[in-house]
């Protein structure tokens, strides 16, 4: 629990909307763990990364997306490497979250809690987020449209609530 306030408190405290900030944060804190559990890492982010700011509000929903993807590769993967990708293009971003594990059993492709509140988070910050088996393991994409200029009051109305 008290890491999951860190990371929280993190995902706030970084750079505001400050997307390169923000993922250097989470990086910070989720490598020890993924390293705990003896997955190789591998982490990649685009250099044009320092230009993409998001709105403040949005960050925290991305880290725990982010986390999500992570945790569940912990959980269920059996995984021995995770690959974490930063991608930029046309003021928007791809993060793509790969494992080598076995992939994701056909029967839970449609259900869980946590994939239901990764597509809930994606939403509300105007984001789509999507599961793709690869060979082997399984590749979570977050893609973030546009963002130059934007601030919170141009996200989706959920987005606004309960901050």
């Amino acid at each position: 629990a008290l890491e999951e306030m860190r990371m929280i408190v993190d995902s706030l405290d970084t750079a505001g909307d400050d997307l390169g900030m923000a993922l250097g944060a989470f990086r910070s804190r989720m490598d020890p763990k993924l390293a705990d559990a003896g997955l190789a890492t591998g982490w990649s982010f685009d250099s044009g990364i320092a230009s993409l700011h998001v709105p403040a509000a949005a960050v925290l929903d991305i880290y725990r997306l982010m986390q999500e993807a992570c945790a569940n590769v912990l959980r269920h993967a059996q995984a021995s490497r995770i690959d974490i990708r930063v991608t930029c293009n046309d003021g928007g971003a791809l993060i793509e979250i790969q494992d080598d594990g076995i992939g994701i059993p056909e029967e839970a492709t449609s259900t869980g809690i946590g994939r239901s509140s990764m597509v809930a988070r994606a939403h509300r910050i105007g984001a789509r987020v999507e599961w793709v088996a690869s060979t082997p393991g399984t590749c979570v994409r977050l893609w973030l449209p546009p963002v130059r200029g934007r601030t919170s009051q141009d996200l989706p109305e959920a987005a606004q609530l309960d901050r």
